[in-house]
């Protein structure tokens, strides 16, 4: 559907280079980076704002790379509504070259705003305002739905309404979509493939669950979560962490390698499992427990080298984890990954 071709883009010192990328019909792409990486400037790119230095941009086979953005039929969401505060909604909703009237109040009334089309912007909240945002570049009928960071000064429940009204649209008008955030678990949310954006390069693309089981690098394995990074040593046919013997997923021909383990992939215990599938019993001992909203992270040291955890909070209590407690962390030599 889309599909970019060798795109160079140069903004005073940075440089946007984008070999190859391409978005299937109806797929939605997160994408993820630091501040600074080149994440607005390639929406900006497709959406006709920021000029190619090189490259192609394909819609369907047709290259819009010389099209001006009002002819491209991209829509843009930004963090900010950027409505017209001397139009009413129901203006600006009509405002867009291919909208009109009956889809709109079609689109209104899918995205619960047909009561708040005689008011004007200032009259709305912060999430009604994004609503009407997001109605507005849908009402243009464009081929791919672009958003950057739309829901990042929403509330915490005005965000999890915006879940499920993207969800919607997906459902609704099975158009492709873009999203640019800096959260990764809303990013997974949605996504049917993340791509990785480092120093304006795409260093990795990819299905959610690999990107967070099996990141192409510490980079991407950074960016997707929070890891643990082991230093293995191969002793003979034997691989050690430290002094402590660690079974691995497959052999590795290599004296000194590091593997990956996500906390939420270990199972705090109180005492070693004495029958359990999980064939790696580390002993150690808890160095700080540290309440979370979601979860908890305790941080145990194994042979001098501090591992996270990711615990509930029924867990906590029911092991009455605390700072000085030995405790055995368990988990499946699967759970490892192994860099290249």
């Amino acid at each position: 559907m889309l599909r970019i071709e060798g795109l160079e883009v140069r903004k005073g010192n940075f440089i946007l280079q984008v070999d190859h990328f391409e978005v299937q019909t109806h797929e939605f792409i997160s994408i993820l980076g630091p501040s600074g990486s080149g994440k607005t400037t390639f929406l900006e790119a497709i959406a006709g704002f920021s000029p190619l230095k090189k490259g192609k941009i394909l819609f369907y086979g047709n290259d819009i790379t010389g099209l001006p953005p009002w002819e491209r039929n991209v829509a843009i969401i930004y963090q900010e509504a950027y409505l017209f505060p001397h139009f009413t909604v129901w203006k600006n909703l009509l405002y867009g070259k291919r909208a009109c009237a009956d889809f709109v109040r079609n689109i209104a009334g899918k995205l619960n705003i047909s009561d708040l089309l005689d008011r004007f912007p200032n009259e709305l909240s912060a999430g009604q305002r994004q609503r009407v945002s997001i109605a507005r570049a849908i009402a243009t009928r464009p081929l791919i739905l672009l958003m950057d960071e739309p829901f990042n000064f929403l509330d915490p429940i005005n965000k999890e309404d915006f879940r499920s009204l993207v969800k919607e649209i997906r459902e609704s008008f099975l158009m492709p979509m873009i999203l640019v955030t800096h959260d990764l678990e809303e990013a997974l949310y949605y996504a049917d493939r993340v791509a990785i954006i480092r120093e304006g390069k795409i260093v990795g693309v990819d299905t959610p669950y690999s990107l967070v089981k099996r990141p192409e690098d510490d980079f991407v394995a950074q960016f997707t979560g929070r890891a643990n990074f082991l230093p293995i040593e191969k002793k003979g046919e034997r691989y050690f962490l430290g002094s402590v013997e660690i079974n691995l997923p497959e052999r590795v021909n290599r004296d000194r390698f590091v593997v990956m383990i996500r906390p939420q992939d270990i199972i705090i215990s109180d005492a070693e499992p004495q029958h359990s599938s999980a064939r790696n019993h580390l002993k150690g001992r808890i160095v700080e427990v540290r309440p979370g909203s979601k979860v908890n992270e305790v941080k145990v040291e194994v042979d001098g080298i501090t591992l996270v955890v990711f615990i509930t909070d029924a867990s906590r209590e029911e092991l009455n984890l605390q700072p000085g407690m030995e405790v055995y962390l368990v988990f499946k030599a699967t759970a490892l990954h192994i860099f290249d």
